[in-house]
């Protein structure tokens, strides 16, 4: 089960807040990334300024903390010149864009900094 918040653009903290304070809900952590853009791109359509997934920097790599899974810099899922950085403030975005299913059809992941305004989603706890 996920849930998308874009009643307003969320920070990386004000999304794990607001996923952490809805019982059952963390910040998403997708097993199946491209299938889920292709979920939210039919139900939302296109989200210009991406979303806010659960991963964030570690120094080394983008890490999905509750799955306990680095994303190394290698993985077909990042869109080109990405991962930019994986200090401790760049946080793990999804692209929901249109375009992308023909332009980057098997990429979705890019960074951010996590004090970048962005919608919000979430998911079941899987742990």
């Amino acid at each position: 089960y996920f849930k998308l918040y874009k009643d307003r653009d969320y920070t990386y903290d004000e999304g794990k807040a607001l996923c952490d304070n809805n019982q059952g809900l963390m910040l998403a952590e997708p097993s199946n990334p491209l299938q889920l853009r292709d979920v939210l791109l039919n139900r939302y359509g296109d989200q210009e300024y991406g979303i806010l997934l659960g991963g964030h920097g570690d120094g080394s790599n983008i890490v999905l903390p509750n799955r306990r899974l680095a994303l190394s810099s290698d993985r077909p899922l990042w869109r080109p010149n990405e991962p930019k950085g994986v200090h401790s403030n760049a946080c793990l975005g999804m692209a929901v864009v249109e375009s992308d299913l023909r332009d980057y059809p098997n990429s979705t992941y890019y960074v951010n900094r996590c004090q970048k305004n962005r919608y919000i989603l979430c998911q079941t706890k899987t742990v």
